[in-house]
């Protein structure tokens, strides 16, 4: 039995897509649809105005869409492995609406994955909390799109840290460099955990 943590945007839930849909309305001549989002904080002096936005707008993290190439392989883990502990670990920002916790809930709910694992939420106040966290509770493996994240992951004794590659990530140092999350699964399978 694995314990594996999860973070939500950037891994599961497209963040980006919908940050720049705020952008968009906010600031139209800014972000063209040709926009290309190749760094962590693209948005740069326009976040506050796209936060301000995103914060006073009832449970916007019940409704980002997933992202599909990601939680079809982890829905075959999930389905075809069980008996793991998975936590999805997320720095949101609480806005209006319900919790945190209970917005990413009754996200992974609305996708339909029959589980047969343990799955919960744990909100961090930042993504640099999150080995200080795994460390605590054991996390034998993890995936995060953030590189300073997973760089610390991976100092971590007895646990397996995962960056999934995208365009604001380039630059990260890590150990384990994964284009699809369905690496990490058939790691922990032959692993045995």
């Amino acid at each position: 039995m694995a314990r594996i943590g999860i973070d939500a945007d950037g891994v599961l839930a497209d963040f980006n897509s919908a940050a720049l849909k705020v952008a968009r309305k906010l600031f139209p001549e800014k972000y063209p649809l040709d926009f290309k989002i190749d760094k962590w904080d693209w948005y740069g002096d326009d976040g506050d105005a796209i936060w301000t936005d995103i914060d006073k707008t009832n449970n916007w993290w019940v409704y980002l869409s997933a992202y599909y190439e990601q939680i079809h392989p982890l829905t075959r883990f999930l389905v075809h492995t069980s008996k793991h502990t998975i936590w999805i670990v997320t720095a949101r920002r609480q806005g209006a609406g319900l919790t945190v916790a209970k917005q990413t809930a009754m996200w992974w709910d609305s996708l339909g994955i029959n589980q047969f694992n343990y799955v919960g939420v744990i909100p961090v106040p930042h993504p640099s909390t999150k080995a200080k966290l795994y460390k605590t509770l054991e996390i034998d493996y993890s995936i995060d799109d953030n590189g300073p994240t997973v760089e610390q992951c991976d100092e971590l004794p007895n646990h397996k840290a995962f960056l999934l590659d995208r365009p604001w990530n380039k630059d990260a140092k890590v150990k384990n460099r994964v284009d699809n999350i369905g690496v990490m699964c058939d790691i922990i399978e032959s692993e045995g955990k």
